[in-house]
């Protein structure tokens, strides 16, 4: 398996923090955190979606609990981004820019 971020589509009529909570919830159990910034919008590879990227404070130290999608979690720094192979390259780059404070 590869590494993958909390993500999803939004259902009709909820708004894009309603399903982010939604899907944060859904896939790890964490229920308690703020949005702090959006760090960039940007459009999959095929054109025909796009993604938002967050960067979000947790409340406490939560258990988290993951969703049958997932098979484990890992927080990571900068310095461990290159030993986990993630679905997309561009997972990768992402979260190097937004760690690097670009």
């Amino acid at each position: 398996g590869k590494w993958m971020l909390p993500g999803g589509r939004l259902e009709e009529y909820e708004t894009w923090l309603e399903g982010l909570r939604r899907e944060v919830r859904e896939e790890t159990t964490i229920e308690n955190f703020s949005v702090a910034k959006v760090l960039g919008v940007y459009t999959s590879d095929s054109g025909k979606t796009y993604g938002v990227i967050f960067l979000g404070k947790i409340e406490g130290n939560p258990a988290i609990t993951l969703s049958s999608e997932h098979r484990q979690y890992a927080w990571a720094s900068l310095e461990d981004i290159d030993a986990y192979e993630f679905w997309h390259e561009g997972i990768r780059q992402r979260l190097i820019s937004v760690l690097r404070g670009e």
